[in-house]
């Protein structure tokens, strides 16, 4: 039978486009982007990691909070598209390589969150996310529903030599799609995303940190039981998102 109807956009919903296309490549200059390594309770991590196919690797994780000010897509030069971003992330292992798993994911614009979700299967949602910055002081934050669930502070004034321990690997996401007619899951697979490349670091500061964190309904994220900050990083530069620095890949299908 011959297409009836004109084919619509590769996203929810078919006839409006909620993100770029092609979202790959794009760049953004001058990001600003404030990160912690913090220990965490082991027993949580764990508790996490078995409800996943990784395999649990140490009680460490990482509190990210970014400015993308300036991101343009080459299939949209004449616009620019920004967004504030927070993460916390721990390291996994799968089969063997070493990656980086996505706790929970914060973004101010839906067009950034639907292309995540969408397409590579973070777990984005929308959060009121800020990153302000003194001469003293760095102060990245998360509002959601009212309330402030995200405080990263790092200190400028209290410069350290560095942080021992920083996460390698890509990306693992275990994207998964539910059933529409009962319970249980549709499609899964994970998908494989290695962005690390793409960033090129112009300035950065290793800073003595602060860590708080609170509870709304569906993110109590107070449970992860932060129990120290090790230290945190203060970096400016620019990140070209494409090829193999921009594209997820398919690394195992599992339902």
């Amino acid at each position: 039978m011959p297409q009836s109807r004109k084919q619509g956009w590769p996203n929810i919903p078919v006839h409006m486009e909620s993100y770029v296309h092609p979202h790959v490549p794009s760049f953004t200059s001058d990001v600003k982007r404030l990160y912690a390594v913090c220990r965490a309770s082991e027993a949580a991590i764990r508790e996490i990691v078995s409800r996943t196919p990784f395999d649990y690797v140490d009680d460490l994780l990482m509190v990210e909070v970014a400015s993308y000010g300036g991101r343009v897509y080459q299939a949209d030069e004449s616009d620019t598209w920004p967004f504030l971003d927070c993460g916390i992330t721990i390291p996994i292992s799968y089969k063997g390589e070493a990656g980086v798993y996505y706790l929970y994911e914060y973004e101010t614009e839906d067009y950034a969150i639907f292309a995540g979700r969408e397409m590579w299967g973070y777990p984005k949602t929308f959060g009121d996310v800020s990153l302000d910055i003194d001469d003293e002081r760095i102060v990245g934050s998360v509002i959601k529903r009212d309330k402030e669930i995200v405080r990263l502070t790092g200190r400028r004034d209290s410069p350290i030599a560095g942080i021992a321990r920083a996460f390698g690997g890509p990306v693992l996401n275990v994207y998964t799609i539910p059933n529409a007619d009962g319970p249980g899951i549709f499609s899964q697979r994970i998908i494989r995303r290695d962005t690390g490349s793409g960033f090129v670091v112009e300035h950065q500061e290793h800073l003595a940190a602060e860590l708080a964190l609170d509870d709304v309904k569906q993110h109590r994220l107070s449970e992860l039981g932060v129990s120290e900050v090790l230290g945190a990083c203060y970096q400016v530069g620019h990140y070209r998102m494409e090829g193999a620095s921009g594209w997820g890949s398919v690394l195992e299908t599992l339902v």
